[in-house]
C-alpha cells in the first residue's frame, strides 16, 4: 500500500497505453441513436464535446450534477450547469474541457453509460481523454474517510479480470488501471488522506461484499466474516464497490487512461453499516472529488488564469499566469526554439538525448495555445507575444506525446508532435 508522502518524486504518466480501439462497425451506421443520452449522430457532437479532455463519472445525478458546479467554480470555467439531452436514465453536464456523468448503480448500468459517452467522444473527434470514476466504498484496513485509488480492480474471486458472457462464450478481459494516471492524482492530492491499492468490485451491496446485514440468511458467520476481510486485505484490496471491475475491464479494451478514486465510508474490520453523519458522509465524499479537482488543476491549468480563454486567431493579450512567465536560462543547457501558432507547433518533433540538459523556448506567434506533455509532467500555456522557457526532463528514454491542451478552433486536434528521449 501507496501513502502519500511529501516531495514524492514527480510522477506523472508517460503517454496512453494504446490508442482507442474503437469498434470499426460504427462507420457503417448510417445515424447512430445514443439512446440513453437522447443524442445522436445527426447533432454536431464535434462542436458540442470536440475539447473534452477528462471524463468524470460517479453514481448518482445529484453528484454529477454538484460536481459540475464544484469543477465550474474551482476551475474559474463556465459557471451555467445544465444538463445535456435528456436525463431518465443517465444525467451528463459539461464544464469546459470536463464532462461530469451519471452512472446508476451496477456494472450493468456503468457499462451501458461507457458504450454511449466513449462513442460520443469518438464521433466528437476526442483524443488523449481519461476516464475517472468518483464515487464512495466500503475501506479494507485503512482509516474511515481515506480516499482509495485503485491500482487494479478484482472480481469476486480475487482475480484480475472482468468476466461476461458474449454470443454463448466466456469473454475475459484484464482489469488494471493506467498506473502513471494513477500516481499524478497520487501527487495532486497533497494533505488529503489517500493511499493507492486494489478494489474488489461484485454484483451485490450485500452478501458479496460479505456482510451480514442483508435480509437473507447468510451462509457464513461472524469468523468466516472476519478471515474474508483480513484475506482481503492481506491480497492488496483496500476497498469494496460495485462498478470499478467493469470499467476496468471496458477502458482495457478501449485503450482509454483511466482509473477510480473512491472515498470509504464504512471500515470493514469493525463492522458492515455505514454509521456516519450526514456531515461526515458529504466531507468523505467530497474528498474523493477534491482529489480530482486537485489533479484538474494541473492538466488544465489554464483555466485558472484565463477562464477557459479560447485561443482566438486575433487574441494578442497575454494570459499567462505569473509563476509561468519566462523562466532563467539554465547555464550549460542546450536551447531548442519553438514557435507555437494556428495550429502547430515547429518543430513538432524534438529529439533529445537521455541525461541532456535542454530547455525548450517556445514563443507564441498566434491564438493562446498549451504546450503539453504529459509523460514529461508539462502543461504550459502560451499566448501570442510571449515567450516561455520550458525545463525538459530527459530521464524516461521514449516517445512522449506532444500536443495542444486549449481548445484553440479548426485545427486544434492536428496540434501534435513528440519529444522524443534516445538513450
Amino acid at each position: 500500500m501507496k501513502r502519500l508522502r511529501k516531495n514524492r518524486k514527480r510522477a506523472y504518466y508517460r503517454k496512453p497505453m494504446m490508442q482507442w480501439k474503437v469498434n470499426p462497425h460504427l462507420k457503417n451506421l448510417q445515424k447512430d441513436v445514443l439512446y440513453h443520452f437522447g443524442l445522436d449522430t445527426t447533432m454536431d457532437l464535434q462542436k458540442m464535446f470536440g475539447d473534452v479532455q477528462v471524463v468524470c463519472m460517479m453514481g448518482s445525478p445529484v453528484r454529477a450534477e454538484n460536481f459540475a458546479r464544484i469543477t465550474a467554480k474551482s476551475l474559474f470555467l463556465d459557471s451555467s450547469v445544465e444538463a445535456i439531452g435528456k436525463t431518465e436514465r443517465f444525467s451528463l453536464y459539461k464544464t469546459g474541457p470536463i464532462i461530469s456523468v451519471s452512472h446508476g448503480m451496477g456494472m450493468p448500468s456503468i457499462l451501458i453509460m461507457l458504450h454511449e459517452i466513449t462513442k460520443l467522444l469518438h464521433y466528437a473527434g476526442c483524443e488523449n481523454t481519461e476516464y475517472i470514476r468518483i464515487g464512495t466504498s466500503g475501506g479494507v484496513g485503512v482509516k474511515l474517510g481515506t480516499v482509495v485509488i485503485s491500482e487494479e480492480a478484482l472480481n469476486a474471486n480475487l482475480e484480475p479480470w472482468y468476466e461476461e458472457v458474449v454470443l454463448g462464450q466466456m469473454q475475459r478481459t484484464p482489469t488494471q488501471f493506467d498506473q502513471r494516471l494513477v500516481d499524478a492524482l497520487l501527487k495532486s492530492a497533497g494533505d488529503i488522506p489517500v493511499v493507492t491499492g486494489k478494489t474488489m468490485s461484485v454484483d451485490d451491496f450485500y452478501e458479496q461484499q460479505g456482510r451480514l446485514d442483508g435480509a437473507l440468511i447468510p451462509s457464513f458467520g461472524h469468523v468466516e466474516q472476519e478471515e474474508y476481510v483480513r484475506m482481503l486485505y492481506q491480497s492488496g484490496v483496500r476497498n469494496i464497490e460495485m462498478e470499478t471491475s467493469a470499467m476496468a475491464a471496458f477502458c482495457h479494451r478501449a485503450g482509454i487512461r483511466a482509473t477510480a478514486v473512491c472515498a470509504t465510508v464504512v471500515e470493514r474490520f469493525y463492522g458492515d453499516q455505514v454509521e456516519c453523519s450526514p456531515e461526515e458522509l458529504d466531507l468523505f465524499s467530497r474528498r474523493a472529488q477534491n482529489v480530482v479537482v486537485k489533479y484538474l488543476t494541473f492538466l488544465l491549468p489554464f483555466t485558472v488564469a484565463v477562464a477557459l480563454a479560447a485561443c482566438s486567431p486575433t487574441s494578442q493579450q497575454s494570459t499567462i499566469p505569473p509563476e509561468q512567465q519566462p523562466q532563467t536560462v539554465e547555464k550549460n543547457a542546450r536551447i531548442i526554439q519553438v514557435t507555437s501558432e494556428n495550429w502547430k507547433f515547429s518543430p513538432n518533433v524534438i529529439m533529445v538525448k537521455k541525461g541532456e540538459k535542454v530547455q525548450l523556448q517556445v514563443t507564441g506567434v498566434s491564438g493562446t495555445h498549451g504546450f503539453t506533455v504529459p509523460g514529461l509532467g508539462i502543461n504550459v500555456p502560451v499566448a501570442p507575444g510571449q515567450t516561455v522557457m520550458i525545463d525538459v526532463p530527459t530521464d524516461d528514454v521514449g516517445a512522449h506525446n506532444l500536443f495542444c491542451s486549449i481548445p484553440c478552433g479548426s485545427g486544434h486536434k492536428d496540434m501534435k508532435g513528440q519529444i522524443v528521449i534516445e538513450e
